[in-house]
C-alpha cells in the first residue's frame, strides 16, 4: 500500500499548524534539513508529542548542493 510523506521545513510554529491541518491524510512526515537547523532537535520532539501515530523522517545533512 503507498504511503503519503509530507516534507517540513518551515518553522516550528508553521509545521504545527500544517500538521494540524493535514495528520489524517499523511502517513510520515519528513522533518527537513532547514526546520532542524533553524529549530533544533526539539522540532522532533515537539512533533512526536502531538502526532505520536506518525513516522517521522529527520533529514539530516550538511551540504545541500556542492561547490
Amino acid at each position: 500500500m503507498a504511503q503519503l510523506q509530507l516534507a517540513l521545513d518551515g518553522d516550528l510554529a508553521a509545521t504545527l499548524d500544517i500538521l494540524s491541518a493535514v495528520h489524517p491524510y499523511i502517513d510520515i512526515a519528513e522533518i527537513g534539513t532547514p526546520l532542524v537547523f533553524r529549530e533544533g532537535m526539539n522540532a522532533l520532539r515537539c512533533i512526536r508529542a502531538a502526532y505520536a501515530q506518525l513516522t517521522l523522517v529527520a533529514e539530516l545533512k550538511i551540504v545541500d548542493a556542492d561547490a
